[in-house]
């Protein structure tokens, strides 16, 4: 129970590191990004991020651990220091009073999770007088205790590393402490020595060992520091920009570490997170990638063609340095993709390279981005059907006018034939008619006709028309007319 309850502690104390350390055991660690050119992602695309990414951690995939946005800034080394330096000191007082109130199994917990979590902070002297002093209060509370009595050496050795000229104060600290101290610097001091140089092609990086700072490097003026023989931490700083620490072995040899910044530069932990970076910047990319510490890096970004607007994900296998798959879905109104398209997106790129969807198979088309392949051609615009609506009107207007024609030609025949029935025998016209209804009746039928015969040429030209606009529509859509059958 006392071990149970001291896990439960450290967890508390630093809830952020453990939850990425516990998320990347529970298989390969998959960070989205949002990528998008300098000044980096705008809020539209920083939005379509967080639903692919919820769209991932959704769904438990077997062997994925999705890294939430909290835990892609911590790795990008977004972090209040001050706050942060408080908290470390918070948990120091605490693990005082564990050790005071006769617990020192807590408060071994509680300093070891400080620790850890200052040694993830940026380097500053602030920082490193706390890690001293937590290491120290480590030493004293292990080697009080039969059970870590082992550990308490290691501890005091790391410490020597960082500062070889570190005094103790055995009334402080406990004689055992300062013994271990002296023994341990006369075993350092019998090592041999190794050379490490640090480099960097940026000017005036501050360079730190054990997260002590140990001088400065400059273009054609590397840092050459002497060590005694063993494992350090190495890290650097430029400005706000920090390279990610690096365990350096110098049991055998020397070594040679240089610091790039061109990752830390394009970090945008409050933009997405992302990377202010061409999505088409591949090698960049999967650099960044290595810098997160992450197995897949998924990154999205947009694109826009002849007014229609696209969402790209493209996937990266981080540790082999290549590109993976990529998917692209349409947008609607340039934000929102098409029902169901997300969670699409999601599943094809978590795929990893399996069934990919056919060309009209869903809203989500794949694309290759290394062949350029023109996004438009994946999603077609719908063409126009100005052709066949004109088509089917006249088509409609020859059956119109056909009808027309047919009804005037009979009612023709019957005003002929009426007026035929006036005329007597001898040539004139037969009582009751006179020769006004005569008249009238042959009137009527000859405009009958011409009506008719209008109708008829125009029905002929409509249905000609139609003949032509019904082919010119299957040219341009595969259709006759505006309906698909």
């Amino acid at each position: 129970m006392r071990a149970i309850r001291c896990c439960a502690l450290a967890a508390m104390v630093v809830a952020v590191p453990l939850e990425v350390r516990s998320g990347d055991a529970a298989g390969k660690a998959v960070g989205v990004l949002a990528v998008a050119p300098a000044p980096g992602p705008g809020p539209a695309l920083v939005d379509l991020t967080a639903q692919l990414r919820e769209e991932l951690a959704a769904q438990p995939r077997p062997g994925l651990s999705v890294l939430d946005a909290a835990q892609l800034r911590l790795r990008m080394g977004d972090q209040p220091a001050d706050a942060s330096l408080s908290e470390a000191n918070r948990s120091y007082q605490a693990a005082i009073g564990a050790d005071l109130s006769n617990d020192p199994e807590r408060a071994i917990a509680i300093l070891r999770a400080s620790i850890e979590d200052l040694e993830s902070l940026p380097e500053s002297e602030e920082a490193f007088q706390q890690w001293t002093r937590a290491m120290l209060r480590l030493a004293k509370v292990e080697s009080q205790m039969q059970e870590y009595a082992k550990d308490a050496p290691a501890v005091v050795e790391r410490l020597l590393r960082a500062d070889p000229a570190l005094q103790v104060d055995p009334e402080v600290h406990g004689t055992e402490v300062a013994r271990q101290v002296h023994l341990v610097r006369r075993q350092l001091r019998a090592l041999p020595e190794r050379r490490l140089t640090v480099s960097s092609p940026s000017k005036g990086v501050r360079v730190f060992v054990n997260g002590r700072q140990a001088g400065s490097a400059s273009p054609g003026a590397p840092l050459v520091l002497t060590l005694r023989r063993g494992r350090y931490r190495v890290s650097g700083q430029k400005d706000k920009l920090r390279a990610p620490a690096q365990a350096v072995d110098l049991a055998d040899k020397d070594q040679a570490v240089a610091f790039d910044f061109s990752v830390s530069e394009v970090l945008r932990p409050g933009q997405g997170p992302g990377l202010a970076l061409a999505g088409n910047d591949h090698a960049r990319i999967i650099r960044a990638g290595g810098y997160l510490r992450v197995d897949t890096l998924l990154a999205t970004s947009t694109s826009e063609e002849n007014g229609v607007s696209y969402l790209l994900g493209t996937a990266y296998d981080v540790p082999a340095g290549k590109l993976k798959l990529a998917g692209v879905m349409r947008l609607d109104g340039g934000r929102r993709p098409e029902p169901g398209g997300m969670k699409a997106l999601a599943d094809f790129l978590a795929s990893g390279g399996g069934p990919k969807p056919s060309r009209d198979g869903g809203p989500v088309k794949p694309y290759d981005p290394l062949q350029k392949s023109k996004l438009q051609d994946l999603f077609p615009r719908e063409k126009p059907k100005t052709l066949g609506w004109a088509a089917f009107g006249t088509g409609i207007g020859a059956v119109a006018l056909s009808g027309i024609a047919v009804w005037q030609g009979l009612a023709s025949n019957r005003a002929f034939d009426d007026a035929k029935g006036m005329r007597a025998t001898g040539g004139g016209v037969s009582p009751p008619n006179t020769v006004a209804d005569y008249n009238r009746k042959v009137s009527d039928g000859e405009s009958a006709r011409t009506i008719a015969m209008g109708a008829g040429v125009g029905a002929g030209a409509a249905l000609v028309a139609t003949g032509i606009l019904g082919y010119l529509s299957y040219r341009q859509t595969g259709d006759f007319g505006p309906f698909r059958f």
